[in-house]
């Protein structure tokens, strides 16, 4: 799942990124967030 927003039109952008994934073994699950700015001039 991910999502964006815009600031400024597409000059200043956030973005972030949810991620739900298999460790080592399938037993084990972990939830990673992943946020990034970008800046364009």
């Amino acid at each position: 799942m991910g999502a964006s927003w815009y600031f400024l039109r597409h000059d200043l952008k956030l973005q972030a990124d949810w991620f739900y994934t298999a460790g080592e073994s399938l037993d084990e699950w972990r939830n990673q967030l992943r946020v990034q700015a970008q800046l364009c001039f």
